[in-house]
Formats: structure tokens, C-alpha cells, sequence
């Protein structure tokens, strides 16, 4: 089995491993591709990295150029669309004549040219308060936990939060709803109780918050119930953003 790395707007084409390769990664550079990494300094990840002796590896952005790279999503001439104007514009860049797609992976080349994809420079969100969530990895944390059977994560950056829509696994709900004395109730009534949104809030308090991400669930807002899956909405807010307004709310406090 042979790994490679490509996109639809580079027609497929970026990297690919060879048969006898066993490395990590994605494989090596197509000789039909060009493949270079931009900084990225918001998350954190840089070109210099691999002086780091930590890191060792130059990281960054996934730029893939070439003739392979499509000329830009199609925009019809009697039907514009600002928001495939400002892709093209975005996504697209000229770079010492070779064109360049933005991929928004990030990426970092081993010191035998595997590229590895480490993280999704647009899965990461930017609060209002200025803080970056990686939702793939609050998803993640969430799937921890056995009464989670899958979990969506879902940011807006004019928000202080993110939410999540969460599908529990119905035997460990119910076997929770027996501990605390509600296994007589239909599954339709365990849904609806607000003991129940509390205890699964407990149960899906990450390990290690300040190591783990920069959020930790705070309020469960509300419950949903439908076609026997069982959705619940969590409401996760930053620690930074209970710091500003604590900071808000005592400045209101010492002004009266």
C-alpha cells in the first residue's frame, strides 16, 4: 500500500511514498509538484522550527505550486460570488513565477523528505477574545469519553464560545441513569433531565485542561431528542474569556 498527499485543486497531485517505504508521513515530493512550507507564526508553527532542538523539523503551512495547480474555483461571468472571489484571492498566490495552492494543512518535512501532516490550519478557530480552538481536537477529548459515540465541534469568531453537538452511546447512558436512581424513566424523559445533562457534563471534563486545550466545558444549554439518537448541545467557554469577564464585572463593581 503506497501513501500519497494531494487535492483537488492540485489535481490529485503533491506527494507520494514509494513501495518499499516504510517512514511516517505522506511520502516524498512529486517531481511534478513544488512543495514548500509557509510560516504561520499565529499557530505557532515556523520554517525555524527545525532549529528547535525539540521540534527538529521546519513546519509550517502545506503550499503545493506547479502546473498541476487549478487557475482558481470557476465563477460564472453573470453570477458573482464574493465568497469565491475572496478564495481565489486567498488560497491562490504566485510565488518566483510558479503558482501556489494554499492547502491550510500544516505540515513539516523529516530529515528525509517524508512530509507529515501534523495539523488543519482551518479546523483551528479564532474566539472573539483572541483564542485559537482546534475543534478536531476538542472532538477528540470529548470521544474520551465512554458515554460520547461521536461528537461536532462548531465555532464562530464574533463568539466567546464554541458548542457542540454531542451523540452519546445509549448503554452507558442508561447504566448512568441507574446509578443516580432514574433507570425506570424512558430514554425519551433521560434526555430531557437536568440531572442527567449535569452528570455527563462531569463525565466529559477534560483530564488536563491547561495541558490539553485552551477550553474546558462550562454549561450544558440544552437537550434534543430525535429518531432514538440522543443529542446534547455543550456550551464550551475559554478560560481566558471567564478571566476578562471577571475583569469586566470587578471594574463594574469598584466604578460604582
Amino acid at each position: 500500500m503506497r501513501q500519497g498527499y494531494g487535492l483537488t485543486e492540485t489535481g490529485s497531485a503533491g506527494t507520494i511514498s514509494s513501495f518499499d517505504d516504510t517512514d511516517e508521513g505522506v511520502g516524498q515530493v512529486l517531481s511534478s509538484t513544488r512543495v514548500t512550507l509557509k510560516d504561520w507564526d499565529e499557530g505557532g508553527y515556523r520554517f525555524s522550527d527545525v532549529r528547535d532542538p525539540a521540534i527538529g523539523m521546519p513546519r509550517g503551512e502545506v503550499l503545493i505550486g506547479g502546473p498541476v495547480v487549478c487557475q482558481g474555483y470557476y465563477i460564472a461571468k453573470h453570477m458573482r460570488d464574493a465568497d469565491l472571489e475572496g478564495k481565489n484571492a486567498s488560497e491562490f498566490s504566485v510565488i518566483d513565477g510558479i503558482r501556489y495552492f494554499h492547502t491550510g494543512d500544516i505540515g513539516a518535512f523529516t530529515d528525509r523528505g517524508q512530509l507529515l501532516i501534523v495539523d488543519r490550519k482551518k479546523d483551528l478557530v479564532k474566539l472573539q477574545q483572541g483564542e485559537y480552538v482546534a475543534l478536531s481536537k476538542v472532538e477528540n477529548v470529548m470521544k474520551q469519553s465512554p458515554l460520547v459515540a461521536s461528537a461536532l465541534c462548531y465555532a464562530k469568531s464574533t463568539e466567546s464560545h464554541c458548542v457542540a453537538l454531542v451523540v452519546v452511546n445509549p448503554k452507558p447512558f442508561e447504566a448512568m441513569a441507574k446509578r443516580l436512581n432514574m433507570g425506570d424513566q424512558a430514554v425519551e424523559s433521560l434526555v430531557q433531565s437536568k440531572a442527567m445533562a449535569e452528570a455527563v457534563q462531569v463525565r466529559m471534563h477534560f483530564p488536563n485542561p491547561s495541558h490539553c486545550l485552551p477550553i474546558v466545558p462550562r454549561v450544558i444549554t440544552h437537550t434534543h431528542y430525535e429518531r432514538l439518537t440522543l443529542f446534547f448541545t455543550i456550551r464550551l467557554k475559554s478560560q481566558r474569556s471567564r478571566k476578562a469577564n471577571w475583569r469586566r464585572s470587578k471594574f463594574r463593581n469598584e466604578s460604582r
